[in-house]
């Protein structure tokens, strides 16, 4: 009987071994997983704060050109306006310069088809 107690312990002493070890094992899988975690998490939070760095920096740089688009579109709606008038007058002057070249036509030289 003494000797069934002591193989039995032996037998129970290797089971709580191998479960230990089975722990053991399971924790430093689960400590190695959560290590990863941090470090990847770490990573986020640092890819994070260049995005905000750069974002600030990007909308800065929009404030401060924010002026000069505004200017700009003041300075391209200005010339819009000049092109139109420059056109009027273009077509102002040929069609003056025309008038002119019959109203010299018909008192100068009398050309018979003016007649009106």
């Amino acid at each position: 009987s003494s000797k069934k107690k002591l193989k039995k312990n032996k037998n129970k002493d290797k089971d709580d071994h191998e479960e230990t070890k089975a722990k053991t094992s399971s924790y430093m899988r689960t400590k190695e997983m959560m290590k990863n975690g941090l470090q990847r998490v770490s990573d986020v939070s640092s890819a994070l704060k260049d995005d905000e760095r750069k974002l600030k920096n990007t909308r800065a740089e929009h404030e401060r050109m924010g002026g000069g688009v505004k200017d700009a579109k003041y300075a391209l709606t200005w010339l819009k306006v000049k092109e139109k008038e420059d056109v009027i007058v273009f077509w102002s002057a040929v069609v003056f310069f025309y008038c002119v070249v019959l109203y010299v036509m018909w008192t100068r030289i009398r050309v018979p088809f003016l007649l009106w």
